[in-house]
């Protein structure tokens, strides 16, 4: 079906795609935003579990180094609140040493999360554009270069022509699921199979909790263990310290394993920490993002963290003038993080000429 022609067709309805279409309506613009899954975010994902928490197995913190990101949401009018991880933590050096209560070193560096969940910050950009411009569970095919525009066809059948089409998909992602008429340049596509996805290797574990225990003399709500398989876990209770959860990283070694070994590998590494803490627990959480395939996709060959993110490559256009490649991964500062899909999105605005 032939839809008008759009000003603008952006490819994922993440942090980057909201922002850019936010940006560019701000123009006068008209977008069109096509999402391949069922919901908004990307690497943006609260969980609202059945008694109500809010967990974040995404993107959650925010520093003060992410001026830009603290910009947007400052105008947005998104409450921000401290994240906590207390004056001690637990340190595990080695599998075969005792876990031990060590003193954490007073940092001058706040860290941050969004009242609410992250996610909060996404239904909020979309509640900014028109309902009608986000189009969910429709998958990118084919984007195809014809004189005076550009068509977007989708798994489905659905054609979208545009003057220009943004992407801010992971680079690896785009050219390994999206063909291309005329062919992208080779360098190009031999960047983007060579780029880093960020979180593409991280496993988000979660567990909840009906209290405190761990708000103690002699214990800590912050872990840091080089014996694993848990790495790194803190507090992810609410604002007002109403829900009880830790949450943290799980190393990406287990990513094959299924969700119940998980859980029960996390539940013996607390044991060791927290003693008869099980009356406690609630329910256990985790997201394998390397099994997300909206978001993650094999490599061809070996890829090393942050290899060719923020490549100047991605400052190009393509297909005459008419395909933009943005998104976290092609930022040249703090590429992957939500500061780095922002600012993408103001790269790709000034190389479109705004």
């Amino acid at each position: 079906m032939k839809r008008e022609l759009n000003d603008v067709v952006i490819i994922g309805a993440g942090l980057s795609g909201l922002t850019l279409a936010y940006l560019l309506r701000d123009k006068g613009l008209s977008v069109k935003i096509i999402e391949a899954g069922d919901r908004l975010g990307g690497r943006i994902y609260t969980h609202k579990t059945k008694n109500g928490e809010l967990i974040d197995l995404g993107a959650a913190w925010i520093t003060n180094q992410h001026k830009v990101m603290l910009n947007l949401i400052k105008e947005l009018e998104i409450p921000l609140f401290d994240q906590v991880y207390g004056d001690t933590a637990i340190y595990e050096p080695f599998g075969s040493s005792a876990p031990q209560l060590v003193q954490l070193p007073k940092s001058g560096e706040s860290t941050y999360r969004i009242q609410g969940g992250t996610s909060v910050i996404i239904d909020k950009l979309a509640s900014l554009l028109r309902k009608e411009d986000i189009i969910l569970n429709e998958k990118v095919a084919e984007i195809i270069s014809e004189e005076g525009f550009i068509q977007v066809n989708t798994e489905s059948g659905e054609t979208i022509s545009s003057k220009k089409v943004i992407t801010t998909l992971p680079p690896n992602l785009l050219v390994q699921s999206i063909k291309f008429s005329p062919e992208l340049p080779n360098e190009l596509v031999s960047v983007c199979k060579k780029t880093h996805t960020w979180m593409g290797e991280s496993i988000k574990v979660a567990v909840t909790f009906d209290s405190h225990f761990w708000n103690k003399t002699n214990s800590s709500g912050t872990i840091y263990s080089n014996a694993g398989p848990i790495q790194e876990m803190c507090e992810h209770n609410d604002a007002d310290n109403k829900t009880f959860i830790l949450k943290g990283f799980f190393n990406n070694s287990y990513s094959k394993a299924t969700s119940e070994q998980r859980e029960l590998l996390v539940m013996n590494q607390l044991l060791k920490y927290y003693g008869d803490y099980k009356k406690s627990m609630i329910k256990f959480y985790d997201k394998v993002w390397s099994k997300d395939e909206l978001t993650f996709c094999p490599y061809e060959s070996v890829v090393i963290p942050h290899q060719n993110n923020g490549h100047i490559i991605f400052n190009e256009s393509f297909l005459e003038g008419k395909l933009h490649v943005s998104g976290a991964e092609t930022a040249e500062y703090m590429p992957g993080y939500m500061e780095g899909a922002i600012r993408s999105t103001y790269e790709t605005m000034k190389n479109l000429g705004y």
